[in-house]
């Protein structure tokens, strides 16, 4: 293959370090929001917007990160905007939701209505599910669609597991099998990956995971038989 791709992108790092200087709730509506406390929430939705926070994060942006599916709904049926921004990084409630591994508070947030190809410092949606190796997530984002961009750097990720892609809950490298085959089935044309020192493959190699490995060369035969007159 002639070119590489660099594994682990500087506005990526950037915004994970950005994560771990995380503020802390100080409204009693994202403090509520954050504990999952049901009916306190509904207590001070009766006289508070959804979306009203000093912290500059939504009460729904805390409460994803924590997984409160149960909040997330009261403050999105009382208008809590999905696609609300952070005032520091510009995340969604989807990307924190993805970035804590709140499979569950990322679905509702679909079904809601979240963009599921809004990214924000040089990462997605998409991107994030792919570092956490979830094909049915992964599916639903598939369905955005995301930008070509964003399929290769998901790709560029999953092929290479992960590896130390997430500084806040390092990931030593695994086979992202499921993922990868997903990846490849939307776009076979993103098998075209770098085998160099650190690339993708090249984590690919030293994680020994074969079956990734021959897929990406399956889908570059297929390719050069297709393009072959």
């Amino acid at each position: 293959m002639a070119h590489t791709h660099r594994l682990f992108p500087f506005a990526l790092v950037s915004a994970l370090v950005l994560t771990a200087c995380r503020p802390a709730p100080s409204t009693p509506l994202t403090s509520a929001a954050l504990r999952g406390d049901v009916a306190q929430v509904k207590t001070l939705l009766a006289t508070t917007s959804a979306d009203t926070s000093a912290d500059g994060w939504s009460p729904l942006i805390w409460a994803a990160r924590a997984g409160r599916v149960e909040v997330m709904t009261l403050l999105l049926d009382a208008g809590a905007d999905p696609n609300r921004p952070d005032h520091r990084q510009g995340w969604t409630p989807l990307m924190h939701a993805l970035h804590k591994q709140q499979g569950a508070a990322a679905r509702l947030l679909l079904a809601r209505g979240a963009d599921g190809a809004r990214g924000a410092g040089g990462i997605s949606p998409l991107e994030m599910a792919a570092l956490d190796n979830d094909p049915d997530l992964l599916n639903l984002l598939l369905a955005s669609p995301p930008s070509g961009d964003q399929r290769r750097k998901a790709f560029d990720l999953a092929v290479s597991g992960g590896a130390l892609a997430d500084i806040d809950r390092p990931l030593l490298g695994s086979c992202h099998t499921e993922t990868v085959r997903l990846l490849l089935a939307s776009d076979r044309s993103l098998a075209h990956a770098g085998e160099g020192l650190g690339s993708p493959l090249w984590w690919a190699r030293r994680q020994g995971c074969q079956e990734v490995i021959a897929m990406v060369a399956a889908a570059n035969t297929a390719n050069l038989a297709q393009k072959t007159p």
